[in-house]
C-alpha cells in the first residue's frame, strides 16, 4: 500500500486512469483465465499450437501495416491534427494489410514451401490472415485515438467486449467442433469489436475516412512524424518478432504440440503480469508530453517500475516452484510440460512485464534508435537460443536458455530507460536555469 501510495503522488489524475484501465483489465484477465481450464480440455495443444503461430505471423504484420505513425497520434497539440493521423494510419493498414496478406498467401500456400518448412498445420488456415492483419492494425490504431482523448473507461469496457467475444466463440466452436479454426475465429472477434468500439460504433469509425490522406496538411504531419517509421517501425517490427520467435520457430522446430505448450505458459503467466503494466503504459504515453516538459520523467519512471516488480513478484515465485503441478491440475495432464516451460519462463516474463509501462519514456523523448538497438539485441539472443536448443535437439535448452537471455537483456533495458530519462530531465531542468538567468 505504502508503494501504491507513492505513486499515487506523482499525479492524481494519472492514478485514476491506471485504476480504469488496470480494472478493465483485471476483469477481462479473470474472465480469460477463468475459461482457460474449459478451453484447454476441448482443444488440444496442437490447436493451441497452430493458433499461436498463426497470431505470430498475423501479429507481426499488423504491428507495421501502418508504418507504425499511430505512436504520434497521442502526440500533435490539436484534436484535428490527431484525427487526420487516424485517418492515415486507418488508410495506410487497408493497403498493407492486402499487400503484406498477399504475399504470404503465395508463400505459405504453396504445398512445396509449406511442407519443405513443416508448417502444413498453419497454411490451412492462411485463409484467415487478410481479415485478422486489417482488424488488428486497426485496432492498435483505435488504442492510440483513445489514449488521445483520454477515454480510459472506454478502453476498460472494450477489453471486457473482447474477451468476452472471444471466449464465447471458442467456447461454442470447441463444443462443436473444437478445431484451431475456432480459436483463430475468436480472436478476429476480438479484435473487429474492439475497433468498432473505440472508434465509436460503424459511423464513428466509417467518419475517420471522410479526411483525405493524401492532404497537405495530413503530408506535413507525416513528414513532423517521420522519425516514427525511420526508427520505430524498424524497432517495433524487430520487437514483435523477437516475442513471437517462440511461436514462429517452435512449430517447424519442433512441432505444433510444443508450440502450443509455449503458447498456453505465456497466455497464462505472461497475460496477468503485464495487464497492469500496458495499463500504465497507455496512460503514461497519454500524459508524457506534460512530464516531459516539465521535467518529472524519471521520478515518474521509478516509481511505475518499482511498484510493479513487487506486486508481481508474488505469482512469480509461485510458478517456478510448482508451475508443472499447477497446469496438470487446473488445464489437465496433457498440460504438465506447458506448466514446465511456464516455471523457466516465469523469471524472464517477470522482468518482461515491467517493460511496456515505461517504455514510452523512450519514443517520447527521441529514444529510438537506443529501442532499435535494445530489440535487434533481443532478437539476436532468443534467435540463438532456440536455435541452440534444436542443434542439441532438446525444447527444454531452448527454453531455459530464452529465459535467461530475456532477463538479462530487459533488466539492463530498464536500466537504460532510468538512465535516459534522467539525463532527459536534467537537461529539461538546466534550460530553465539558464532561461531564468537575467
Amino acid at each position: 500500500m505504502k508503494l501504491l501510495s507513492r505513486l499515487a503522488s506523482t499525479s492524481g489524475p494519472f492514478v485514476r486512469n491506471v485504476a480504469k484501465l488496470a480494472g478493465g483489465s483485471a476483469a477481462a484477465q479473470v474472465i480469460g483465465l477463468a475459461a482457460t481450464p474449459f478451453l484447454s480440455r476441448l482443444y488440444t495443444p496442437v490447436d493451441f499450437g497452430i493458433l499461436g503461430s498463426f497470431l505470430a505471423v498475423a501479429g507481426t504484420v499488423a504491428a507495421i501495416s501502418s508504418l507504425v505513425y499511430e505512436y504520434a497520434i497521442p502526440l500533435p497539440r490539436l484534436d484535428r491534427d490527431s484525427k487526420l493521423l487516424v485517418s492515415a494510419t486507418l488508410a495506410m493498414n487497408v493497403v498493407a494489410s492486402v499487400l503484406c496478406t498477399a504475399i504470404l498467401l503465395i508463400l505459405l500456400t504453396t504445398g512445396e514451401v509449406a511442407a519443405a518448412a513443416n508448417l502444413e498445420p498453419l497454411a490451412q488456415h492462411l485463409w484467415l490472415l487478410p481479415i485478422t492483419v486489417l482488424f488488428a492494425g486497426a485496432y492498435r490504431i483505435s488504442n492510440f485515438w483513445a489514449v488521445r482523448q483520454k477515454q480510459f473507461s472506454r478502453v476498460a469496457t472494450t477489453r471486457m467486449l473482447q474477451i468476452t467475444a472471444m471466449v464465447g466463440v471458442q467456447a461454442v466452436g470447441g463444443l462443436v467442433g473444437g478445431q484451431a479454426i475456432w480459436l483463430i475465429a475468436g480472436y478476429v472477434a476480438s479484435q473487429s469489436i474492439g475497433t468498432i468500439s473505440l472508434l465509436g460504433g460503424w459511423r464513428g469509425a466509417l467518419s475517420f475516412f471522410n479526411a483525405s490522406p493524401l492532404s497537405r496538411r495530413t503530408r506535413a504531419l507525416l513528414k513532423r512524424y517521420a522519425w516514427f517509421p525511420k526508427y520505430d517501425g524498424p524497432a517495433t517490427l524487430i520487437d514483435v518478432a523477437s516475442a513471437t520467435l517462440p511461436s514462429l520457430l517452435f512449430l517447424p522446430l519442433f512441432g505444433p504440440a510444443a508450440t502450443g505448450a509455449y503458447f498456453m505458459a505465456e497466455r497464462v503467466v505472461s497475460g496477468p503480469l503485464s495487464y497492469l503494466s500496458l495499463a500504465i503504459g497507455q496512460v503514461l504515453y497519454g500524459d508524457v508530453r506534460h512530464l516531459v516538459t516539465d521535467g518529472r520523467l524519471f521520478p515518474t519512471v521509478r516509481r511505475i517500475a518499482l511498484t510493479l516488480g513487487v506486486l508481481t513478484l508474488p505469482p512469480v515465485v509461485i510458478v517456478v516452484f510448482w508451475g508443472p503441478s499447477i497446469f496438470a491440475l487446473v488445464f489437465g495432464e496433457s498440460w504438465r510440460e506447458a506448466g514446465r516451460y511456464a516455471a523457466w519462463l516465469a523469471p524472464a516474463f517477470y522482468v518482461n512485464s515491467i517493460y511496456p509501462a515505461i517504455a514510452p519514456a523512450l519514443s517520447a523523448t527521441f529514444g529510438q534508435r537506443k529501442r532499435l538497438i535494445i530489440h535487434t539485441i533481443k532478437f539476436a539472443a532468443g534467435g540463438s537460443a532456440i536455435a541452440i536448443g534444436y542443434l542439441l535437439q532438446d525444447v527444454m535448452i531452448a527454453i531455459s536458455l530464452l529465459s535467461i537471455s530475456y532477463i538479462v537483456i530487459y533488466a539492463a533495458t530498464i536500466a537504460t530507460i532510468f538512465v535516459h530519462s534522467s539525463r532527459h530531465d536534467a537537461m529539461v531542468e538546466a534550460s530553465k536555469n539558464s532561461s531564468e538567468k537575467p
